[in-house]
């Protein structure tokens, strides 16, 4: 176990493409770091600088305090998953896993004994003579991720290691990752671009978003208070609700869309203290309510109804014609049963959203003010 620290690093591709831009994150010994964020933003990058197999343009990466910034990925001791799964197709299942082993030149005894242990532990050892066509897609990352453990590395690298399973069978393998890293107790880095994986598995997720990290915190604490707009729309199934909102000056209410809702008194003093008058109202989908022939909250007509089993996503219209915006909610089986009769597509309906679940952002820059 080792801690991993990067120090303003930075990477440039071709002296003009900006990966990554001044990345300054600690991985604790021992740790489940997810990198989460959309397509493009990074976070692969930042994974293959930490393997070696990319060197930053600038900045350090340093193993326990030990700089590794200019090490080979050998003098790493970094095992690495790839999303490909990477296997060798002319070799067995034993094989695949024993050949870094191998590379090390280890006596076959021991890496018998290594492959053995690592196979039983992955509940594998009943395909050890198998070639990799012969695996399920499930099989073949479990195969993948003994490969990297077999050599007993200080930090393990996942890039988007569940991407290629089925739904069904992303959960499952997601489940035995989280298990297997708290047995290791082994310092690990994963990388993904979905967020209900990220909030499944990970200790503390980083957000990153244009090579830059903005956001890095236990997933209920980034879920529950995320720093700028970005998060709040990036995290969540479905995503923060924001809307454009007039602050009253006098009193915690913000008026929106013909309507109004109370916001927080500690947020509602910052924005006072901040000269705010406007400001962009977030609330996440379950902080809220629909409720018919009332005239409290925000106005709006039906959309969609849309039953999801538990739970019904309803989606609101709110806003005057030709600035219409969605409103989603997230409903439980109890209000399902009640209002399911009772939604029809374009009904006029009101929204009450849970004061203590509202969150305001700075209307320019997209920034919490609780963290302004």
């Amino acid at each position: 176990m080792v801690e991993v620290r990067l120090e303003g690093v930075t990477k440039i591709f071709d002296g003009r493409v900006v990966a990554v831009r001044d990345v300054n994150l600690t991985i604790e010994s021992g740790e489940f770091m997810v990198l989460l964020g959309p397509s493009g933003s990074g976070k692969s990058t930042i994974l293959y600088m930490i393997a070696g197999i990319y060197k930053p343009t600038r900045g350090r990466i340093l193993f326990d305090g030990r700089d590794v910034t200019h090490k080979p990925p050998m003098e790493r001791n970094v095992g690495m998953v790839f999303q490909n799964y990477a296997l060798y197709p002319h070799m067995r299942v034993y094989d695949n896993i024993a050949f870094p082993l191998r590379i090390r030149r280890m006596p076959e005894d021991e890496i018998a004994r290594r492959v053995k242990s690592v196979a039983e532990m992955l509940r594998i050892g009943h395909l050890l003579d198998r070639y990799p066509w012969q695996l399920s897609g499930g099989q073949q990352q479990r195969v993948a991720i003994a490969r990297a453990l077999v050599k007993e590395p200080q930090v393990l690298l996942l890039d988007e290691p569940l991407s290629n399973l089925d739904a069904l069978l992303r959960i499952h393998v997601r489940s035995e990752l989280k298990r297997l890293q708290r047995k290791l107790g082994i310092t690990t880095i994963h990388v993904t671009h979905d967020q209900s994986e990220a909030m499944a598995i990970a200790d503390r997720i980083a957000l990153i978003n244009e090579g830059r990290v903005q956001q890095v915190g236990r997933p209920d604490d980034v879920y529950r208070e995320p720093v700028n707009t970005f998060v709040a729309s990036f995290l969540g199934t479905p995503p923060m609700n924001l809307l454009e909102a007039t602050l009253d000056p006098e009193a915690p209410i913000a008026y929106l869309s013909g309507g109004s809702l109370r916001v927080p008194e500690k947020l509602h003093k910052r924005a006072v203290e901040l000269g705010l008058d406007k400001a962009i109202v977030g609330f996440r989908p379950e902080d809220a309510k629909i409720v018919i022939d009332s005239e409290e909250g925000i106005p709006g007509k039906i959309y969609t109804v849309e039953p999801m089993g538990r739970d019904l996503l309803v989606v609101v219209q709110v806003g005057e014609e030709g600035s219409e915006e969605l409103v989603r909610l997230i409903m439980p089986m109890e209000s399902h049963q009640m209002l399911s009769r009772l939604l029809e597509t374009g009904q006029t309906v009101r929204i009450i959203v849970n004061t203590q679940g509202v969150r305001l952002f700075h209307p320019e820059t997209g920034k919490s003010l609780s963290y302004l």
